[in-house]
């Protein structure tokens, strides 16, 4: 019983110091050389006492966010998340696009899915991450998409991150709004 105490203050304590380094802004950009912000659901013990996803009530309605043009040598881009929705799964989509100068062909792109988590602490948990390399465009796109256990409100957000193939980019992450939808994740 200790132990499962130990387990449960070392999560709470994870997810206070990562709402903590959070920004609060639906935009910013942090260094990829940090952990990016929540915790990731596999590391939430499955023998935590009570806790479950639940709503998110900060919330402001924008369908996609990008990023203010990011200059990487002579290429201007920016990068793009959209909403975490529900399709078949939750689903969020992330991609860049060319502003001006040259840029490389294609780019890296690594979209995040978070699910608001509350236990004895509240924050972002990450159940979802997928890469892709692709063209610059919205119907070029990275996915990550994780499976609804239930119909259950629960707070979501998305993040994305750029990285230009072959050139040295500045390191991001820009942030989708988050939002409530009816998917407790399967995790």
């Amino acid at each position: 019983m200790a132990r499962i105490g130990l387990r449960s203050a070392a999560v709470s304590l994870a997810l206070a110091l990562a709402m903590v380094s959070m920004s609060v802004a639906s935009s910013s950009a942090e260094p990829d050389g940090e952990q990016f912000p929540g915790t990731l659901a596999s590391e939430i013990p499955s023998d935590l006492p009570p806790g479950q996803f639940v709503p998110y009530d900060g919330l402001s309605v924008v369908p996609m966010l990008t990023s203010a043009p990011i200059t990487a040598g002579s290429c201007k881009y920016n990068q793009s998340v959209d909403n975490v929705h529900v399709s078949v799964q939750a689903s969020v989509h992330g991609w860049w696009g060319k502003v001006g100068g040259t840029c490389p062909t294609k780019a890296k792109v690594t979209v995040y899915s978070q699910a608001y988590y509350c236990g004895l602490a509240c924050g972002w948990v990450t159940v979802s991450v997928n890469s892709r390399t692709v063209k610059e465009g919205t119907s070029k796109r990275a996915n990550a998409r994780v499976v609804c256990a239930g119909k259950k409100l629960v707070g979501w957000q998305g993040f994305v991150d750029v990285d230009l193939v072959g050139v040295n980019d500045p390191k991001g992450y820009t942030y989708g709004t988050k939002t409530n939808i009816f998917c407790e994740p399967a995790w």
